[in-house]
């Protein structure tokens, strides 16, 4: 009889997968025919993509027999790496992008750097480094493409600058570059420098840009120029835009300085006190010159140090108030007549009465008549005064008048 060819072991579907099926085949010593087939068995990678026939035949001549079966190989699993940058400076941002295709059409994508199931990824990388990403669909051979992102060498600079300085002065920084360059400079001075050393205020920090000029790649970096910090001796005068009055010379500062922390103030009169930058100092003057001139001097911790003057006019003023009346009733009110100024230095007054005598001389300002005349008190009267009088710094006076006695 017609043997009966069977063939057992294949499936309608098969992913583009390097491995080998094996068939049961009967009866034995047959012919396995078909893309993919190799003895008893079938490799779908061998077989590719697309629609197959496999078939078993058994027999010979006109005696034979055909078992056969359709399949089909889904597409090649494919990816492509891409990056958007190849070379780059350290830390400059790069994405790495892929494209994928073919197999079951459901795919799982994983970065060596963790990231899984993204398609992309943003990396910014420090040194050379190569990237690896597999492709699995479930059923396929796996894809695995890598890149390697190169980076260049990255440098550094070392800072040496000059000694700190009161504000004010010239400084130096000097920057020393790791690795042989070459270098290209720019400083946010003013103006611009453009060479790894710098001439510049001190007490103020400034910005660099490095450049390789050969990989074009940069490096940033912040040099201070130390400096102590402004010293600055200001003040400002009460009265403002005045002269003293000799009567009393009293002047009051309002300080402004800023930066000091010792010193002195020297009056010009030959007082000096120290310096105290939370106080507001006074000075009462004797005025006895026509000016002085008030200077302080202040210092900070580094022995830097300011200075400011002013020149104080004093004016010499006289003026008298002169009673016109006097009651000695020792009620303890207006018992003495006395005339009244602070700023008359010296005097002498007289007081005579209606007939021409003088009952009462005196060369101290300060003193007063009790209305009494070789031990009397006088009468009810009328009484004349002459003074005689100068300040510090004014000519001899004259002043008469009259004023009355009631008892």
């Amino acid at each position: 009889p017609l043997p009966l060819a069977s063939m057992l072991g294949l499936q309608a579907n098969y992913c583009l997968r390097d491995t080998l099926i094996n068939l049961v085949l009967s009866p034995s010593g047959g012919v396995l025919s078909g893309p993919g087939t190799l003895g008893s068995s079938f490799n779908p990678f061998k077989a590719g993509t697309g629609n197959h026939r496999i078939q078993y035949q058994v027999g010979t001549g006109k005696c034979i027999n055909i078992a056969s079966y359709t399949i089909d190989v889904g597409d090649t699993l494919k990816m492509e790496l891409m990056s958007d940058k190849d070379t780059v400076c350290p830390g400059v941002p790069v994405t790495l992008s892929t494209q994928v295709k073919g197999g079951t059409g459901t795919y799982s994508i994983q970065w060596s750097n963790g990231a899984y199931n993204v398609q992309n990824i943003y990396i910014q990388p420090r040194s050379s480094i190569i990237y690896r990403v597999s492709l699995k669909d479930g059923c396929s051979d796996s894809v695995v493409k890598t890149k390697l992102v190169y980076v260049h060498p990255s440098f550094y600079g070392t800072v040496n600058s000059s000694p700190k300085q009161c504000f004010g002065n010239m400084g130096f920084a000097n920057l020393k570059m790791s690795g042989a360059g070459p270098y290209s400079y720019l400083w946010n001075t003013i103006p611009p420098q453009t060479s790894a050393n710098i001439i510049a205020p001190v007490g103020s920090s400034y910005k660099v840009k490095v450049q390789n000029t050969q990989t074009l790649c940069t490096y940033d970096t912040i040099a201070t120029i130390p400096g102590y910090s402004r010293i600055r001796a200001y003040f400002n005068t009460s009265p403002a835009g005045q002269c003293l009055y000799s009567n009393n010379a009293l002047l009051q500062i309002i300080n402004l300085s800023e930066g000091g922390t010792t010193g002195f103030w020297d009056f010009g009169d030959g007082i000096k006190i120290p310096y105290d930058a939370s106080t507001n100092p006074s000075h009462l003057y004797q005025g006895d010159t026509d000016g002085y001139t008030v200077t302080l001097k202040i210092k900070n911790e580094g022995n830097c140090s300011d200075s400011f003057s002013v020149k104080i006019c004093v004016l010499d003023t006289v003026t008298l108030f002169i009673p016109s009346a006097f009651t000695p009733n020792d009620d303890g009110s207006n018992d003495v007549f006395k005339i009244n100024s602070g700023s008359i230095q010296y005097a002498n007054i007289q007081i005579y009465n209606r007939w021409g005598e003088m009952v009462y001389e005196t060369n101290d300002p300060r003193q007063g008549w009790d209305g009494k005349y070789k031990g009397e008190l006088c009468q009810t009267d009328y009484f004349v005064y002459l003074i005689k009088y100068k300040g510090k710094k004014t000519p001899w006076r004259y002043m008469r008048g009259y004023f009355y006695l009631i008892r």
